[in-house]
């Protein structure tokens, strides 16, 4: 493997042996496991019509019809959660609610894979910008900040970031990185470099940073009074991202990434640490971190909770509220009061 950085010849690659990796793939008769067969599109119908599953769907012959539609170009496994999210279970409901729910999660997924894709834009900007005015060295320039062991919490650390840049580098096919390769002896800024990484590799950069240049930099962007808790807001951003990235689902999830909360706002909203899984902390999270973004950027925000409550109004006896955190002051939370005196 070629890398751009001469700092890297130190770099000591560990590489797991393949005997001990988790084999996730087994032959079902090699480990006596029944698999189900296939279903047909009307079987699918007949599943979700029925109690065993927790379904208990009822269909009309026109939504069979459209069932039997919406499954040629939908996976039934994606679906399959959604009767289940319904308020209450022993009551009889149509595929039309089912379906419902199902959109407005893919209604969740689009705000919020825009809303995320601009927090990832903007958290790389300000970490190319404001590391490298802050940056002072006589060993190297501000635009190779990154390149300074003295920049990371640990020399480990500074190792592995390396590591990780450099393997960024090395797979990326675009024009600009070949144009710094051949071009500028493969000196690389900063500026060029944060576009090629993913939002992971940038929040885990922010987390490995001397402590002093990342207070420095959070300070800069978010104010002294939220040191503390921006670095899981971004964290929790970043597992939002991937989650629309993947398709996967919003409504009802129970989520894995929890953030830090200021115990004012915890106290204000009727926040335990047992809601913290919710969509309402993960939508308080981005209304937190996009309360320090341009006007035009929360007035759409304020927008996506207009449309949200909207949507939830006009579907109120489908919408299951205590599974997604939500209570009765939820858009007021949510919403950012909007200072017109910032002109961005």
């Amino acid at each position: 493997m070629t890398y751009f950085f001469e700092t890297y010849q130190q770099v000591v690659q560990v590489i797991e042996e393949q005997q001990n990796r988790p084999r996730y793939f087994k032959k079902s008769k090699d480990v006596g496991e029944l698999m189900k067969e296939p279903s047909t599109l009307e079987n699918f119908i007949t599943i979700l019509s029925g109690e065993d599953e927790g379904h208990n769907l009822s269909f009309t012959e026109e939504e069979r019809q459209i069932a039997q539609e919406f499954f040629q170009y939908n996976n039934y496994y994606n679906f399959s959660i959604f009767p289940k999210l319904l308020p209450c279970q022993g009551d009889k409901y149509s595929y039309t609610d089912a379906l419902r729910i199902y959109q407005i999660d893919e209604f969740l997924r689009r705000e919020i894979h825009y809303f995320t894709s601009r927090i990832e834009k903007w958290i790389k900007t300000s970490v190319a910008y404001h590391l490298s005015h802050i940056y002072e060295s006589t060993e190297y320039a501000k635009a190779e900040c990154y390149l300074d062991p003295a920049l990371y919490n640990s020399r480990k650390t500074y190792l592995e970031t390396m590591e990780s840049f450099s393997e960024a580098l090395h797979k990326s096919k675009e024009p600009f990185i070949e144009h710094h390769f051949k071009q500028r002896n493969g000196c690389i800024p900063i500026w060029v470099l944060v576009e090629e990484l993913t939002f992971g590799q940038v929040d885990t950069f922010l987390s490995v940073l001397n402590t002093d240049y990342r207070n420095e930099w959070s300070d800069r962007v978010f104010g002294r009074e939220n040191r503390k808790f921006v670095l899981s807001w971004i964290s929790v951003s970043r597992y939002l991202r991937n989650i629309s990235a993947h398709h996967s689902r919003f409504y009802g999830k129970k989520y894995i990434v929890l953030p830090r909360l200021k115990k004012e706002d915890m106290k204000q909203y009727g926040v335990t640490n047992g809601d913290k899984n919710t969509l309402f902390v993960a939508l308080l999270v981005l209304k937190s971190l996009l309360s320090f973004h341009s006007l035009q950027v929360q007035s759409e925000w304020n927008l996506f909770m207009d449309n949200l409550e909207e949507i939830f109004n006009d579907n109120t006896e489908i919408i299951n509220y205590p599974l997604n955190g939500l209570r009765e002051n939820w858009k007021n939370a949510l919403v950012i009061a909007i200072d017109p005196t910032n002109k961005d």
